[in-house]
């Protein structure tokens, strides 16, 4: 009988008390407490083939064991395992809006605001348009905007509506509310120019012109001119590329590499290639890894710290760069750079301007 019972426990998958094998949903809860996620979703995905038809509620309470899992290890703090187990999941199911609105939490809870609304990015393309998706969207928005005004963050929070304004997701609420940021920064030219834009929006309409009144008025300060004094610091040559621009830059004071202008990137980011040519000149300090938006769903991403950063006279300390393995070609630079200045991207003369952002 013992020689039986040996048998049997060798005949189970690793990770799976024998006894469970006439126990489909203890089944799955062994794999996930042994943390062995790929084939947890790999046997819920044979349990929902097989019985989708004949018994929908076994594949059905499968999938809420699975999701209660990730709602405990997300109020858990237990990212690393979240970040594992809604990877595996979201690789069988990448349009699965429940398992989307979970990433989007993780990524809020760790402070990872664009990476929280890029998700939404994948909520909107996949599934058809919902209020459900809308007001979740929206109630994303107004706890990131209240977490970084807490936090005084206020450069932050002009980077973050311009980031939503480039995903085209701005309105005339966020228009409105990001001129009223730069009002508390006292650039008031930015702000008249975006009250400008929506001054005939009638959900806005009444607060903007009270705020136009006041330019008027001469509360706020007076016009200036198009550009604040002095504007640009500096001038970095541009290079066409298709559509895009490249731009030469010197990471590390040692390495130069030229990157992809992406003001629709939340991260700069270099593919795992270029990184392993440049690492022994990088100094790169390893923080962690992330889960990123990209064409091919979702991906995981490691997360370096670059000591300098530098674009023509332009330099900036302590780079957070994302190693992505899917991407090929140039590197991008993502806003987490580009927000640390007034920019823009001069196309007659093909160079990107910067200037001091106020309030940095």
């Amino acid at each position: 009988a013992s020689n039986a019972g040996q048998q049997q426990n060798e005949a189970a998958p690793e990770g799976v008390d024998a006894n469970s094998e006439s126990d489909p949903l203890l089944r799955l809860k062994q794999l996930l407490r042994n943390r062995r996620y790929a084939q947890a979703i790999d046997f819920y995905a044979e349990l929902e083939r097989n019985h989708l038809s004949s018994n929908g509620s076994l594949a059905s309470e499968a999938k809420r064991i699975i999701f209660d899992e990730l709602s405990s290890l997300l109020k858990g703090e237990s990212y690393k395992n979240f970040t594992d187990l809604i990877e595996a999941f979201l690789a069988v199911y990448y349009s699965d809006d429940k398992a989307l609105n979970l990433l989007a939490e993780y990524n809020f809870k760790r402070g990872y605001y664009f990476e929280a609304v890029n998700v939404f990015q994948l909520l909107f393309s996949y599934l058809p348009p919902s209020e459900d998706i809308r007001l979740a969207f929206s109630d994303l928005v107004k706890r990131i905007d209240e977490q970084l005004l807490h936090e005084g963050r206020l450069s932050e929070m002009l980077s973050f509506y311009d980031h939503l304004l480039i995903s085209d997701y701005a309105n005339p609420r966020y228009m409105l509310r990001q001129a009223e940021i730069y009002l508390r920064q006292k650039d008031s030219l930015s702000a008249e120019l975006l009250l400008n834009d929506i001054r005939y929006e009638p959900s806005v309409a009444a607060r903007v012109e009270k705020l136009l009144k006041q330019f008027e008025s001469g509360i706020q300060s007076p016009k200036v001119a198009s550009h604040p004094s002095g504007y640009p610091q500096y001038r970095v040559p541009l290079a066409p590329h298709g559509n895009h621009f490249l731009i030469k830059t010197v990471l590390n004071r040692r390495a130069d590499v030229a990157f992809m202008i992406d003001t629709g990137a939340s991260i700069t980011s270099l593919s795992r290639t270029q990184f392993e040519q440049l690492e022994s000149d990088l100094n790169a300090r390893l923080e962690g890894q992330r889960l990123f938006k990209t064409a091919n769903g979702v991906s995981r991403a490691d997360i370096y710290t670059i000591p300098s950063f530098q674009m023509g006279e332009a330099q900036l300390k302590n780079v957070v760069v994302a190693v992505l393995p899917n991407l090929s070609g140039y590197g991008l630079l993502g806003m987490n750079v580009l927000r640390h200045f007034r920019f823009e991207i001069n196309q007659d003369e093909k160079q990107l301007w910067l200037g001091e952002r106020r309030g940095q």
